[in-house]
């Protein structure tokens, strides 16, 4: 089971990719779908990785506002209340249903950049997880 369930749109892979070291980094493990065997069902891996995932990072984009798995994975996480969702984009407009959530907007994947939302997100995981960010 990974600390970290990471949900995001396919133009923002990269960006996905370095949130996901620094997580790591820091000490929490990650579950990004890069992961999926070939032939295996990816809904049925991403629904049994999200459910056993302790929180849910989205990451909020132009491009993902319009996919249907990020919504998908966004709702579910919501729903099992470990939703922690963040942004880079500023003034983007995410999803209605998720309007009234505080988004982390954050400047890099750095997780230890000195912002409030920064270190915000990191206390928001850390209180889902049941874990503290090493360093």
């Amino acid at each position: 089971m990974a600390d970290i369930f990471i949900s995001y749109a396919r133009e923002d892979a990269v960006r996905a990719a370095a949130l996901a070291e620094a997580f790591v980094s820091v000490g929490w493990s990650v579950w990004i779908d890069d992961s999926i065997r070939a032939g295996a069902p990816f809904d049925a891996v991403i629904d049994q990785q999200l459910d056993a995932a302790s929180c849910v990072v989205v990451i909020w984009s132009r491009a993902s506002v319009d996919s249907n798995w990020v919504r998908a994975e966004a709702s579910a996480a919501d729903d099992q209340a470990k939703l922690v969702p963040v942004a880079f984009e500023p003034g983007l407009r995410v999803p209605v249903r998720f309007r009234q959530l505080n988004v982390s907007h954050l400047t890099s994947t750095d997780v230890r950049e000195p912002s409030v939302d920064a270190q915000r997100l990191l206390a928001d995981i850390a209180k889902l997880t049941g874990k503290g960010p090493a360093g």
